[in-house]
Parts: C-alpha cells; sequence; structure tokens
C-alpha cells in the first residue's frame, strides 16, 4: 500500500510546489493529477480491504456449512456480479464438468466459495485484460477439482510450492498485490489444497481441490 500512498503524496506536493511559485497552475494539468490520484487513492482502498480481509481469514476456522452448497451455481452468480467489469476488459469465461459429474455440491462456506471465484476473476480482470477464463469441475480422489486457467501473461515465480509464490505476491513482489494470497487463504479455510503453475507468457492455473460430497 506504500507505493500507492507515496505517489499520492508526490503529485499532492508537486502541484502544492506548482502554485507557490510564480509558475501558474495549468487547469487541465491540475484536473488531470487529480484523476490521478483519485485512481492511486482507489487502489490505496483495495490494497487496505485486501490486508483487512487476510487478517481476518488468520483467525477464522474452517469454513464449512450445515446444507450443501452448489459450488457451480455460486460461480455463476459471481460472474454475473463481474460480468461489467468482464465485458469492460474483454474477457470471457467459459464453464465445464468433466468426468461425468453430474453435481457440484458440499458442505462449503457459501461467503468463502464467493471470496474465491470473486478475487481469482478479479484477479485476471486487473493484471490480464482481453484474457480468456476457463473454469472446470472434476471429481479427484474423493474430492472436488476446480480447475480455473487464464490466458494472460503469467507469473515469473513457476515452481516454487503455492505457500511461497502466494508469499511472494503477499509482499508485492509480482505486482498482484494481495489478491492471490487472499486466494491461498480462503482455500485454506476451506479445508482444501491449491496449486499454482504459470510462467511468463503462460497465463495462470489453479488447481482447486476441496472436499466433494455427492
Amino acid at each position: 500500500m506504500s507505493a500507492p500512498l507515496a505517489a499520492i503524496r508526490m503529485h499532492v506536493r508537486a502541484k502544492d510546489g506548482a502554485g507557490s511559485s510564480k509558475r501558474p497552475l495549468v487547469e487541465s494539468d491540475f484536473r488531470a493529477s487529480l484523476a490521478r490520484i483519485d485512481k492511486l487513492a482507489a487502489a490505496a482502498q483495495r490494497m487496505l480491504d485486501d490486508v483487512l480481509a487476510v487478517e481476518r481469514l488468520k483467525e477464522r476456522p474452517p469454513a464449512m456449512s450445515e446444507s450443501l452448497i452448489d459450488a457451480e451455481k455460486v460461480l455463476g452468480e459471481v460472474v454475473a456480479m463481474q460480468a461489467a467489469a468482464l465485458e469492460r476488459v474483454g474477457c470471457s469465461i467459459f464453464v465445464k464438468r468433466r468426468d461425468g459429474l453430474d453435481r457440484v455440491i458440499g458442505r462449503w462456506n457459501q461467503t468463502s466459495l464467493e471470496r474465491l471465484f470473486g478475487n481469482l476473476i478479479q484477479n485476471v480482470v486487473r493484471h490480464a485484460p482481453g484474457a480468456p477464463i476457463e473454469v472446470s469441475f472434476a471429481r479427484r480422489d474423493g474430492q472436488l477439482q476446480i480447475r480455473f486457467a487464464d490466458g494472460g501473461p503469467g507469473l515469473p515465480v513457476d515452481g516454487r510450492d503455492a505457500g511461497e509464490a502466494f508469499a511472494h505476491s503477499a509482499a508485492g513482489e509480482t505486482g498482484h498485490g494481495l489478491g492471490l494470497w487472499i486466494v491461498y487463504r480462503t482455500v485454506a479455510e476451506l479445508a482444501g489444497q491449491i496449486i499454482m503453475q504459470t510462467g511468463v507468457g503462460q497465463g495462470l492455473s489453479f488447481d482447486i481441490r476441496l472436499p466433494l460430497e455427492c
């Protein structure tokens, strides 16, 4: 979050210096700076929200539900909420079931599933505009396998385990902020596992395993 805040301070100081000098302020430059500050403030707010979400996740027990939840239906609801953002950046999403899986149900916490799918989609919207998204559901070793893949630029972190890769994302080394770290924490909250595969120019793909009840 320090980067957006530092940039905001830089813009404010620059305009304050221009106003106190003999050089008059140009309205178009001033408005452009205000627009830039507004974008930076929004970025800082998103990062703050992510930090608070991670802190809340650390204190939670596994998020399970007493009733059966349809993960495919939850994904559909999240996609509907994100439809405008996906359309704005030109991302299409394709969903399928594999291996004869007729239902995608389990005792998962719906809010956690929404957070998981929402952060995965937002990561593509923010960092891979125009990339196609493929989501598939399958049964693997008594678990639900969710494969979420995009055709974006990928990250130079392939070969690390999931925890290390997401930790580097959380530290801001990849430019993806804390979004992927929240994905990692949310999967753990759902009593699942996650493996990320990526490489420069190879997109991002996630193999997520959750307890499955059919």
